[in-house]
């Protein structure tokens, strides 16, 4: 594709130039060296024997080449914006319906809000296991648009890696000040921290979809402009 953007806004084939794209294809095949150095910056080598068809043959290849990058960053942008905002509509349903389950409970049950009922460590290992959901959910995210060395989705994956350690640590039998851990909970009280996680995790995917949304739009922004290729 890049090729024959060339050839045509050169207008290599017809009078003066090739007989056919195909010759034209061939021909800049023989001239062109097009490979990527380190830091991801792509060269361009032209060689010819006049030194300016050399350099608008250069020039022509930068921009089709920056059209066409352009071009396949705003389809990976759609595809992202696309995914994202279905999930954050989803999110935002999920926080709402589990919220409203939670608080029916507690009615029913005549219940204390859960931090007051369950136990400040309860409460706290509830939070830290609603965390690690969303955190999981935002890395799958992830990893269908950023490759494995991308900053951000090393941070996810590091983030992962401490909420396991926390929520192990937190996962002995005890019962303390803050009040029993799961290992002492009635079925009451363990339905309660059931439909607690769920709503801690609905508040949780649905900050990770708001980030989200908030970077695809910034995403849109910068792919319309060449110095994101840049």
């Amino acid at each position: 594709e890049v090729t024959d953007r060339v050839i045509k806004d050169l207008k290599l084939v017809g009078p003066g130039g090739y007989a056919s794209l195909d010759k034209a294809r061939v021909a800049l095949d023989k001239k062109v060296d097009i490979h990527s150095l380190t830091g991801g910056i792509i060269e361009i080598e032209v060689r010819a024997h006049d030194g300016a068809q050399a350099e608008a043959l250069t020039k022509a290849y930068v921009h089709a080449i920056s059209d066409r990058i352009i071009a396949l960053g705003s389809e990976r942008v759609e595809r992202k914006r696309e995914i994202v905002m279905n999930r954050f509509k989803q999110a935002a349903d999920r926080v709402s319906e589990a919220e409203a389950k939670l608080s029916d409970f507690r009615r029913r049950n005549n219940l204390a809000s859960p931090e007051a009922e369950l136990g400040s460590a309860l409460s706290i290992r509830a939070g830290l296991e609603a965390q690690l959901q969303a955190k999981q959910v935002e890395l799958q995210t992830l990893q269908q648009f950023q490759g494995p060395e991308n900053p951000q989705l090393r941070s996810v994956q590091s983030e992962v890696a401490s909420l396991r350690a926390q929520i192990a640590r937190s996962a002995q039998p005890a019962t303390g000040s803050g009040g029993p851990n799961v290992a002492g909970l009635s079925q009451v009280s363990g339905e309660y921290l059931d439909r607690f996680r769920d709503y801690r995790f609905a508040q949780a995917l649905y900050e990770v979809y708001s980030r989200a949304s908030e970077e695809v739009a910034v995403e849109m922004l910068a792919g319309d402009t060449a110095s994101d290729v840049q």
